[in-house]
């Protein structure tokens, strides 16, 4: 039997291809090995987070709820203190005795003249 010229070629290039195929399975292994230890720390984080809701006896989700509402009173009480702060500055800057006359001497009203 005769060999064709590229025989011999085609041989050789059948050889490679395997160990492509073998470092794609050592890839697909080690991505496997991977897959399973971060399903391995899911599992183990879920069972952190059940544990937790069973000492504070509450689930995540009135947690979760609970810190809203928390959230929105803070958030509440904020915007409350600045109006409260703004008001008291324009009302400051719009009396008229928010100036102190020269020679004054009461901490109570600076716009108040002494009197002897």
């Amino acid at each position: 039997m005769k060999r064709r010229p590229g025989a011999r070629a085609r041989i050789c290039s059948r050889k490679r291809p395997r160990l492509r195929i073998a470092a794609t399975f050592s890839k697909i292994n080690d991505v496997r090995e991977n897959l399973l230890d971060i399903a391995a720390r899911i599992r183990l984080a879920q069972k952190t987070i059940r544990e937790v809701e069973k000492k504070a006896k509450d689930d995540g989700e009135d947690y979760a709820r609970k810190l809203e509402t928390i959230a929105a009173g803070q958030d509440k009480s904020r915007r409350a203190k600045k109006e409260l702060t703004e008001a008291n500055l324009r009302s400051s800057s719009a009396s008229p005795s928010a100036t102190p006359i020269a020679g004054s001497a009461s901490s109570t009203d600076p716009g108040r003249p002494i009197s002897a």
